[in-house]
């Protein structure tokens, strides 16, 4: 594509992105940094830095870059990522909202786990008025917030925050539904400790 399109058609853009996803998918993380490096580079320069598609990209960096261990550049390109939709999106907006998401989970993993409180907390209370708290999205979020309460204030703070996120799981995706099952088999094993 990019000899009969360009380097920077949208098209050829798809392609590279594309390419590095699956490299990811095969845990092929390391070879897919770098071509997501060039799919956002040439994105940017393309279609600017708050296009859907530019924002998006910037995000599956930060992912590779979380996947192979590069913590702080993961957290630096996340931080971007969320401020750059907040700009052009708004915290409304479910881009942001994942972005938001995973910026919290993100620190939730570097054990800064007041400021994710903070952020999951943020992101819980947008994405249940924005989606509803059924949505599986928003249980998600929901989900890391629980936690984040768990480890910054301890069982009896959480243990409600666990008890609905199951029941919202059962009720909207079914008891034998694999989010479902880890939420009951987080349950548990938070009751057995």
């Amino acid at each position: 594509r990019r000899q009969a399109l360009g380097a920077e058609h949208p098209d050829t853009l798809e392609s590279l992105a594309a390419y590095a996803s699956q490299l990811v998918d095969l845990e092929r993380s390391e070879e897919a940094v770098p071509i997501y490096a060039e799919a956002l580079r040439l994105s940017r320069k393309a279609l600017g830095e708050t296009h859907p598609e530019t924002l998006n990209r910037l995000g599956n960096y930060a992912f590779a870059l979380d996947v192979v261990g590069r913590d702080a550049e993961s957290l630096e390109v996340t931080a971007q990522a969320l401020r750059q939709q907040r700009e052009t999106l708004g915290d409304r907006h479910p881009q942001t909202l994942a972005a938001m998401n995973n910026y919290a989970s993100l620190l939730f993993k570097q054990d800064r786990t007041k400021e994710a409180l903070a952020l999951f907390k943020q992101s819980w209370e947008i994405a249940r008025e924005v989606m509803g708290e059924s949505h599986p999205d928003a249980l998600f979020v929901f989900n890391g917030y629980a936690r984040s309460v768990l480890k910054e204030e301890g069982f009896a703070a959480a243990e409600p925050l666990i008890r609905r996120s199951v029941q919202l799981r059962r009720a909207t995706l079914g008891d034998t539904h694999s989010d479902t099952l880890h939420a009951i088999q987080s349950l548990a094993s938070e009751l057995t400790e």
